[in-house]
């Protein structure tokens, strides 16, 4: 703060914040920026952070404007899309979802974990629950997954007559 704002460093701070959980710490780091300031950022990474924090802290009222802003900056980064389909369906803003859906369909990163998510969500299950069973085999899969079931039998529609299924 003395020298300046060192916008690498503040963005580091914020995302070390969110990764440990120190969600209401990162919205007060975050706000130590005053509007104007905050208004001449230019880089999706730190508004795309300002909104997963605000999301995280449930600050809706202004979780639309930082996701806005991330998407004016950078429209065609599948990650930020995703992350952004995610939170206009919490937020019910149906022309919001429909723009950024048409986005992820150009995009080649488009399918994912959150994406599955959203569409289950959006009452589209056949497309979702396809999505969201792909993530077995994603590099990340240890995110989603425990990776000891894995290697198990899935079950895949049949009857589960003298079975047992274990769900998780």
């Amino acid at each position: 703060e003395v020298h300046g704002l060192d916008l690498d460093l503040h963005v580091i701070s914020l995302v070390s914040l969110y990764q440990t959980n120190q969600f209401e710490a990162a919205q007060s780091y975050q706000q130590r920026l005053n509007a104007e300031e905050a208004s001449t950022l230019q880089r999706a990474d730190y508004w795309q952070m300002v909104a997963v924090i605000r999301w995280a802290v449930n600050d809706m009222k202004s979780l639309p404007q930082a996701i806005d802003r991330a998407l004016e900056l950078s429209p065609n980064d599948g990650a930020l899309l995703q992350t952004a389909l995610g939170m206009y369906v919490e937020l019910g803003n149906l022309e919001k979802i429909a723009i950024v859906r048409a986005k992820l369909e150009e995009c080649d990163d488009s399918k994912g974990y959150a994406h599955s998510l959203c569409l289950l969500a959006l009452g589209e299950h056949e497309e979702g629950w396809r999505q969201m069973e792909a993530r077995y085999e994603a590099d990340d899969a240890h995110r989603f997954l425990n990776m000891s079931l894995k290697p198990k039998r899935r079950w895949l529609g049949e009857s589960l007559a003298g079975a047992r299924l274990l769900v998780s």
